[in-house]
């Protein structure tokens, strides 16, 4: 197996995934003997950073959190339309990845590849739109990352100063005629505990029409908090 995968992954290479533990790529690291790189989309909180020092790679992600979009759609928009290996077929020195049985139908390709066309489309349209002024569209909020239901781990001043520093990064090139500080108390969102513990059952709630009210699964989620400086930056 590690010849094989050896054969993948030369001096200078990396992988490319939605996401989003790099569980994968800690095996795969510690199976070729070496530290293969990771490039995400996002990750899930900090367990794949956790990997990543187990295994000395380098994780980069464009985002630090979970889309508020469900699995499935994130990686349909994403993922080719062909079958995914679900193991390897190993005779002597030869390995062979052995791949499910590819069952979508006519239409849901055709459904995927709209979707997945459009949203090239949508890129391309937000990028030829704005130009160099795209990064002005980013919208950031600093969350502290102490444990759930602990004590903040930074100040007021702390909070402004990390979302002025922000600020100058972006280079608005506008004057600021006001700040707001709040610190808010958040909560888990109750269909994200859902989602993570039973996505089946959240998959069909949301997706089914005229679901049983009967079957509906709700939940208390109010002592998963965490404190939140939300800092508002107010131009002229």
């Amino acid at each position: 197996m590690r010849k094989y995968f050896e054969t993948y992954y030369e001096d200078s290479s990396a992988t490319f995934d939605v996401g989003y533990s790099a569980r994968p790529e800690l095996f795969l690291s510690t199976l070729c003997q070496k530290p293969i790189d990771t490039f995400f989309l996002n990750i899930n909180k900090d367990e794949a950073y956790r990997h990543s020092d187990m295994a000395g790679f380098k994780v980069e992600t464009f985002f630090s959190g979970k889309p508020s979009a469900t699995g499935f759609t994130y990686e349909a928009m994403l993922s080719a339309l062909a079958p995914s290996c679900i193991g390897y077929d190993i005779n002597g020195n030869e390995v062979k990845p052995v791949f499910e049985k590819y069952n979508k139908t006519y239409q849901e390709e055709f459904i995927i590849s709209i979707m997945q066309n459009s949203a090239i489309e949508f890129v391309n349209d937000v990028v030829n739109t704005f130009g160099e002024e795209i990064n002005e569209l980013y919208y950031f909020i600093y969350t502290d990352k102490a444990p759930e239901n602990t004590s903040i781990l930074v100040n007021e001043q702390t909070a402004k100063k990390i979302a002025l520093e922000k600020e100058n990064e972006l280079n608005l090139e506008h004057n600021i005629k006001n700040i707001v500080i709040n610190l808010d108390i958040v909560k888990m969102n109750g269909y994200e505990y859902l989602r993570e513990n039973d996505f089946e059952h959240y998959y069909e709630s949301r997706t089914i029409p005229l679901y049983p009210i009967e079957k509906l699964e709700y939940y208390r989620v109010a002592e998963k908090i965490r404190k939140v400086w939300k800092v508002k930056l107010e131009f002229e």
